[in-house]
């Protein structure tokens, strides 16, 4: 059984998220206890309140277990949107490396091959570097090793 104690130390981390986030996306941290408080089925003054550490009723069971169902809900949106955005980052790297094969075959490059990946540059930025690099050198025959491709 949940003491008035373990009450507290459950939900208000819980409670200062959502209402964090809420927050966040309203813009208002007045409309953002509004907002939780219809999630939750309480008022926005308890909210304050209990947030606030300052003496309130102690929540009902109903309460506490609205509110971890809410955070959990909002745990899994916020899981379900950041797998959405790694699956379009994924998509946009494997876009790049399709313009980086079609890049590799009009200069005449093996696709897929090193030079064309460039060590993950896109095809057409392997020759401009080299060529860069190859003019550098060119312009002062007499500069060390180490310092190729380095401007001066």
């Amino acid at each position: 059984m949940l003491t008035a104690s373990d009450t507290f130390q459950t939900a208000q981390p819980r409670l200062r998220k959502l209402v964090r986030r809420s927050e966040q996306q309203t813009g208002s941290r007045m409309l953002a206890y509004e907002s939780v408080a219809r999630r939750i089925g309480s008022t926005p003054s308890w909210i304050r309140k209990f947030l606030g550490n300052q003496p309130v009723a102690e929540p009902s069971y109903s309460v506490v277990h609205n509110i971890i169902a809410a955070y959990h809900d909002a745990c899994q949106h916020w899981d379900d949107v950041a797998a959405e955005e790694r699956r379009r980052f994924f998509e946009l790297g494997e876009a790049e490396y399709e313009l980086a094969d079609e890049a590799a075959e009009r200069l005449g490059v093996e696709a897929g091959s090193a030079e064309a990946r460039a060590r993950g540059a896109s095809g057409l930025v392997s020759h401009v570097v080299d060529a860069e690099r190859e003019r550098l050198t060119a312009d002062d025959p007499g500069r060390p090793a180490s310092w190729r491709g380095v401007r001066r």
